[in-house]
């Protein structure tokens, strides 16, 4: 244990080495206008991060593939009756038998808008969110929910041809 005498000596020297003008901290005290100012520019970095982590969190997200995911749910449940001559392409026109029929859609337009599951009339129409006469796939049996979570990636990724 030091005495009060080597306390001293000790302070002394720590204070020579760590406050000569090479390790000499200047504090000031910020002014309101500046407290503002770097709280305004740490709230813009927060939400920059925030924004960079989204984006990041969004590329990580599996890639849907109308090939592999997407057409196989379509050959088992809705090519039955959208196939040419089948009574579903007879009635709306809406022919699924590959990428380009699916995208062209029904007699009135399309049913698919890339980007926009929640606008594109086949996924309400397959979610049973439209009236019981005409929601997907007729019968009302609705397709599994995994299917439904598949075909809406797919829409929401941009309905691509891959």
């Amino acid at each position: 244990m030091l005495n009060n005498n080597q306390y001293g000596k000790v302070k002394e020297s720590l204070a020579e080495r760590y406050l000569s003008d090479s390790y000499l901290v200047k504090f000031s005290v910020l002014s309101r206008k500046e407290i503002r100012v770097y709280t305004k520019v740490l709230i813009q970095i927060v939400v920059l991060l925030m924004f960079i982590l989204s984006v990041a969190c969004t590329e990580n997200e599996q890639q849907i593939s109308f090939s592999k995911d997407v057409m196989p749910i379509f050959v088992e449940h809705c090519t039955q009756c959208h196939n040419e001559g089948g009574v579903g392409h007879n009635e709306s026109g809406f022919l699924m038998k590959d990428y380009d029929s699916i995208m062209q859609g029904t007699k009135l337009g399309p049913v698919i808008q890339a980007g926009q599951s929640h606008a594109s009339t086949l996924q309400i129409l397959v979610e049973h969110k439209a009236d019981t006469s005409i929601n997907m796939p007729k019968g009302g049996i609705k397709l599994p929910k995994d299917k439904i979570e598949i075909i809406k990636k797919w829409i929401d990724q941009g309905a691509k041809n891959n």
